[in-house]
């Protein structure tokens, strides 16, 4: 979330960051793209990376994110990298298709039981 006021902006510089090198890392790396794997991912690397606030002119942001070092930048995209390991080795892509048969599941239970299921 981004504070605003007329004059200034509050920003997380690594989540910019994370955002720009994402989808790019994945790409490389060949990972499942669906949106449930890229949030995953996306997770992953905001919790294992730390925040990195600005406070800046409107506008301003960008030229921030040019002035970080390699480093940092290199850092974010391991960060990004680690968690497509982990994503690519244990997909949850498949839960929420198993949530939708669940559903289906209990709607057949339902109408065969007049709605009426045991607690």
């Amino acid at each position: 979330m981004n504070h605003v006021s007329n004059d200034f902006i509050l920003k997380n510089v690594s989540e910019d960051l994370i955002d720009m090198y994402l989808d790019s890392c994945i790409t490389a790396a060949g990972m499942c793209e669906c949106p449930r794997c890229r949030a995953d991912v996306r997770a992953f690397a905001l919790n294992n990376f730390p925040p990195r606030y600005v406070v800046t002119d409107i506008g301003d942001v960008l030229s921030r994110v040019d002035l970080l070092s390699n480093q940092f930048r290199a850092d974010i995209i391991i960060a990004i990298m680690n968690g497509i390991n982990l994503v690519m080795r244990s997909p949850r892509h498949h839960m929420a298709a198993r949530e939708l048969n669940l559903d289906a599941v209990i709607a057949q239970v339902e109408a065969r039981t007049g709605g009426q299921t045991e607690a």
